[in-house]
C-alpha cells in the first residue's frame, strides 16, 4: 500500500487548517488532524511530517484541567534556530566562564607567591 500524499495526511491538514495563527479548540483540532492531534502538533514543530517546523502555543482555558487551545506560530523563528540560539549562548557563556576561572586561578597565583614571599622574610629569608 503507498504511503498518501503529503497534502492527504492528517498532519497536513492539521497545519493547513492552523495556518493563520488563530486559537482552536482541542475539539476542532481532533475534528482535523484526529484524536491524536496533539502529537501530530509536536511533528509539525519538529518538521518530521516533511514540511518547515513550525512552533506551537497551548493555553487552558476555563477553568477545567483538561480544557485547551492551541495555535501555531507561523511567524516565530523555527525550533532549530532557537535551539541554535541557546546553543551559542551557552557556549559565550562557558568562553566567559572559563575566562574568569583563568583570571581568578591567575589572580590565586599570584596571591601564593605573595604569601610564600612574605612568610619567608618572616621566618628568616628564606631557607
Amino acid at each position: 500500500m503507498s504511503r498518501p500524499a503529503k497534502a492527504d495526511t492528517k498532519c497536513a491538514r492539521l497545519r493547513a487548517f492552523m495556518a493563520d495563527g488563530a486559537w482552536y479548540a482541542a475539539a476542532q483540532l481532533a475534528e482535523v488532524g484526529g484524536s491524536r492531534f496533539p502529537a501530530r502538533l509536536h511533528e509539525i514543530r519538529r518538521g518530521a511530517d516533511g514540511d518547515r517546523p513550525i512552533d506551537y502555543e497551548c493555553r487552558s482555558v476555563g477553568g477545567s484541567d483538561t480544557a485547551f487551545e492551541y495555535r501555531l506560530l507561523p511567524h516565530a523563528p523555527e525550533p532549530e534556530k532557537r535551539t541554535e540560539r541557546r546553543r551559542q549562548s551557552a557556549a559565550e557563556l562557558i568562553r566567559h566562564q572559563a575566562e574568569e576561572i583563568a583570571r581568578l586561578t591567575a589572580e590565586l597565583a599570584k596571591l601564593r607567591t605573595e604569601r610564600r614571599a612574605g612568610q619567608a622574610e618572616l621566618f628568616g629569608g628564606g631557607r
